[in-house]
């Protein structure tokens, strides 16, 4: 290699012309980079370099970059990356031309040539290249400061994340080389705009890259990285190959929706094929849907599709035929938001007719929408069926664009993806619309025909015009709208068919098969097991089905049925006389004559007493009085009041104790009851009581919300509660002598900014990041921080980079601990460690690059959470771990474990009571006195001395 020095740049580096190996000219050549000077340091043990392709390439697939850095093997280019290595070579061209006949920096399409801007540069340091088309001096030469900005020529029109990335690798080669890593880059597009790119945020991602890439050159790995299909493969030149592979061991990323974290976790589980992965699906039981809930995707299901060859339901699609149909298809540019072909299948009853509106420019753009949108509005009640969102952006764009006025034909459009995703598994590994189609019966006249493929057929059609190209476009269209129906046939046949076709299956209650004469004896052997159970009614046992439908029971009781009335209690009772009315409620001023008739009123109550508790049974007796102007008696207002009313307060205050604060089931409270006090009840009655107690102690939640809003600290967690089948969520708000609930449908924190609205204090919260967006100041939870550390640190044991970390946090908080338990949350005694502090961030978190995942995570997370981490060092009292809101709420997860699921009202009523409990709790009063004694406020309610059941003795008498 012939070696010179390049005076006055880097006068310390030689600087050469090397040989390319033929997979870097290769590749070279189909990026479109043409050879250029190479800047380069002088290392006798020069490793294996590492280019900049490679580094974009690892962000997208570890495997292609591994492919490309570790092997001569290049791939095979697919028709579309060459049509880019085109545009970029015409696009490079014209920016050089540009730069040689510019000589002044006024351009902002392009920057001048001169003494400090260097053209077609390829550097190269710490074993790592970079190809810049232009680099331009920044600072003074001499200056600590000065620096090259490196430019480098795109063939998109807006950047992609590949060449941002390998901006930023330039970027890393000239800080090796000159020690000050540019601020910036620059990406020249096709329109010729050179859009700036701060270099600053991706320093860590190319570092932690390229620290891996470097572990492959000093210890090359025996197997490549694991196939793991993704979003990016049909731009990869590997994508046939790894296909093969995938498709030949049945590989999990087969599956379209399988993220790696995914595949990682069900190979922990020993799961390593789709095969394997269809044995997980269960059938669960049938949830209630919830209003405006997503749907989720099921792998599992997805696979058991596949294995079993039939289509999986979920949900029924609800998809409505009309006699005149719109299958809609749109193609186009995506990154100039240019649409060039809008296609239309318009399907009257059983003829159907594609129509196509072709673009040969940008300005005709406009014409051909007004065409789409005339043809929209000639059917006017048809819907518009389409697959994807791609053609609802395109329409709000075009709308915006030429301002029509759209939103008609908006509410028609009908997204069948939608209906698809989560709701309908077809047994193939993509729900792309290329797959469905096929699996269906659809075709294409091309085999390789894709929306990628589309762009590649476009780019011909521009450079030379020729109709094959055009017309492949305009078959394409009216082929996918074809399929858009072939689609919407199936939905709509699965919604009528499901239940008779062999095909269909539902995912929640799978069907059971049977023939005539096997409906009828599983239907006469489920007989025989219903009369075995305990309440099945003797004497009503048939083997066959009835036929006579007259004979068969309506609703309601039997004609004739005997009556109930529920007796009046008996034996031993205490007599109160009320106060009679004295005037008429109707008729002010009339007063009310006697009729020597007595009211009467049987309650029975439970009579306290501090050694225990007995029935008592109340007759309430008062005269009733009568009205000569109204013609009617009336009743004390005690009395009246007792109406509908068999318990008194004490014995209905029993009942909610034993459901809110011993956890008891409603028939088990009716069965103590009739064993303690030889009265019955019904579980309606129970839940009555809770649903009395909820409304009278409404007050008192509201006075214990005011409270929390006066305190200086508010605790806040949240849990899950099934409400009929669906998902809800409980959230408690505690300052440790106050604990209200609140439930929601969706983990949304509208209700903690309803609640806390105007908190000046520190919300105490764990590190769900919906609270990040409330209005006040924050501490996290360090306990939940510690257990996640705790269990990381169990599941990677041998990881020395998670031991180190933790071990630093170890050192940070523990010195921390030992002084609050002495000295308590004491500012005085706790800010001391603000230096500490300081110098963990400066030593393990800000600029440290870490390689393990988990670490990184916790690195974010310190990060992120650092002022809200320490706030118990700034501020007096303030607790640095959220224990007191799962204190709260522990006592909701326990009855959660044993009712499995509650009724929406029920659970609202619930929670006002619990809510009262543990204040009563927190505040070491008894609930059920509180109840007893009516008082509304906690605060204020005096709750009698605890029950002492020990006493102390001197060790001489012991002895």
């Amino acid at each position: 290699m012939a070696a010179w020095r390049w005076p006055g740049l880097y006068p310390d580096i030689e600087v050469g012309v090397y040989s390319e190996s033929k997979c870097v000219r290769s590749a070279r050549r189909a990026a479109g980079v043409p050879a250029g000077p190479v800047l380069r340091l002088r290392d006798m043990h020069t490793k294996k370099v590492i280019r900049a392709e490679v580094v974009s390439a690892y962000s997208h697939c570890p495997r292609k970059a591994f492919l490309l850095h570790c092997t001569e093997d290049c791939g095979t280019p697919n028709d579309y990356a060459c049509i880019l290595g085109e545009i970029t070579g015409a696009n490079r061209a014209s920016y050089l031309a540009t730069l040689q006949r510019t000589n002044t920096s006024n351009n902002k399409r392009a920057m001048p040539l001169g003494s400090d801007v260097l053209a077609e540069v390829t550097l190269e340091a710490a074993n790592v290249a970079a190809y810049c088309d232009a680099l331009k001096s920044v600072g003074k030469r001499g200056d600590a400061r000065f620096t090259y900005e490196p430019t480098i020529v795109v063939g998109t029109h807006r950047p992609e994340k590949e060449q941002v990335l390998r901006l930023a690798v330039a970027g890393y080669v000239l800080e090796q080389l000159h020690g000050t890593p540019p601020a910036i880059g620059y990406l020249i597009t096709c329109n010729g705009e050179c859009r700036r790119v701060n270099l600053g945020p991706l320093n860590k991602t190319i570092n932690s890259i390229l620290e891996r890439v470097r572990g492959w050159n000093a210890e090359p790995p025996v197997e490549p990285p694991p196939i793991v299909l993704n979003k990016h493969c049909p731009y990869c030149p590997f994508e046939k190959v790894c296909r093969q592979q995938a498709e030949a061991v049945d590989d999990l990323s087969l599956l379209e929706h399988m993220s790696p974290k995914a595949i990682s976790r069900y190979h922990n589980k020993g799961i390593f094929t789709v095969k394997q992965l269809s044995f997980l699906s269960r059938p669960r039981r049938r949830r209630r849907q919830q209003k405006h809930r997503l749907p989720h995707f099921d792998v599992e299901i997805q696979a058991l599709a596949i294995r079993t060859g039939k289509i999986y339901i979920q949900t029924v699609p609800q998809i409505q035929r009309h006699d005149i149909e719109l299958f809609l298809d749109i193609e186009g540019i995506p990154d100039q938001k240019f649409a060039y072909l809008i296609g239309v299948l318009v399907r009257d009853h059983q003829a159907a007719a594609h129509h196509a509106f072709w673009a040969d420019s940008v300005d005709m753009e406009e014409s051909i929408w007004g065409k789409f949108v005339e043809k929209a509005k000639e059917h006017p009640d048809a819907p518009i069926y389409h697959y994807g969102t791609y053609e609802v952006r395109i329409i709000e764009w075009l709308s915006k664009r030429y301002g029509t006025d759209v939103t008609g034909i908006v509410k028609r459009l009908v997204n069948i993806n939608s209906l698809v995703y989560g709701r309908v598994y077809f047994p193939v590994h993509s729900n792309r619309l290329k797959v469905l189609g096929k699996f269906l019966g659809a075709s294409w006249t091309d085999s390789a025909a894709s929306g990628l493929q589309s762009l590649v057929w476009r780019h011909r059609w521009e450079t030379g015009h020729e109709a094959e190209w055009k017309q492949k476009l305009i078959s394409y269209n009216a082929e996918d709208c074809q399929a858009v129906r072939i689609l919407v046939d199936e939905l709509a046949r699965l919604r009528s068919d499901a239940e008779s076709a062999t095909d269909i299956d539902y995912v929640d209650q799978p069907k059971q098969n049977a023939t005539s004469l096997g409906s009828e004896l599983h239907a006469a052997l489920g007989h025989i097991l219903d009369y075995a159970s305990f309440n099945y009614p003797k004497g009503r046992i048939h083997f066959r089905p009835e036929t006579d439908t007259t004979k068969r029971k309506g609703p309601g009781a039997p004609k004739g049925h005997q009556a109930y009335q529920r007796t009046v209690p008996t034996g031993r009772r205490s007599m109160i006389r009320v106060r009679s009315k004295r005037t008429c409620p109707t008729h002010k001023g009339q007063r009310l004559e006697r009729s020597g008739k007595d009211a009467e009123k049987v309650i029975v109550d439970l009579d306290f007493a501090k050694t225990g508790c007995r029935k008592a049974v109340i007759k309430y007796a008062g005269e009733k009085r009568y009205c000569p102007r109204c013609k009617r008696y009336y009743e004390p207002a005690a009395i009246k009041r007792l109406a509908g009313q068999t318990f008194g307060h004490a014995f209905r205050a029993w009942a909610v104790y034993q459901r809110i604060i011993l956890r008891l089931p409603y028939r088990t409270i009716t069965q103590a009851m009739e064993d303690l006090f030889h009265e019955t009840a019904s579980e309606a009655s129970i839940i009555s009581f809770i649903e009395s107690f909820a409304e009278y102690y409404s007050c008192t939640e509201s006075i214990m919300v005011k409270h929390l809003r006066e305190s200086p600290f508010v605790h806040v967690d949240e849990t899950r509660l099934s409400i009929r089948g669906v998902d809800h969520y409980v959230w408690v708000f505690t300052d440790g002598r106050h604990v209200v609930f609140r439930m929601t449908e969706t983990r949304e924190t509208t209700v903690v900014r309803d609640l806390l609205k105007g908190y000046e204090g520190v919300l105490v919260s764990d590190f769900y990041p919906g609270y990040d967006g409330l209005d006040c100041r924050q501490q996290k939870c360090w306990v939940h921080l510690i257990r996640d550390l705790n269990e990381d640190l169990w599941a990677f044991p041998f990881d020395e980079e998670l031991q180190k970390f933790v071990a630093a946090v170890r050192d940070l908080v523990g010195p921390m601990i030992q002084a609050i338990d002495r000295w308590g949350l004491n500012v005085k005694y706790l800010h001391r460690f603000k230096k500490q502090v300081d110098s963990f961030y400066a030593s393990a978190i800000d600029g440290r690059e870490y390689a393990l995942d988990v670490t990184k995570k916790y690195q974010k997370r310190f990060a992120r959470y650092r002022e809200s981490l320490f706030r118990f060092l700034d501020e007096d009292d303030i607790p640095w771990n959220n224990n007191m809101a799962e204190r709260g709420i522990r006592h909701l997860a326990v009855q959660r474990k044993i009712s499995g699921t509650m009724g929406q009202r029920g659970a609202v009523n619930y929670l006002v009571l619990l809510g009262i409990a543990q204040t009563c709790r927190f505040q070491e009063k008894s609930f059920l006195r509180f109840l007893l004694s009516e008082e509304i406020d906690v605060d204020r309610f005096q709750s009698g001395k605890r029950i002492k059941i020990s006493k102390p003795i001197s060790r001489s008498a012991e002895q």
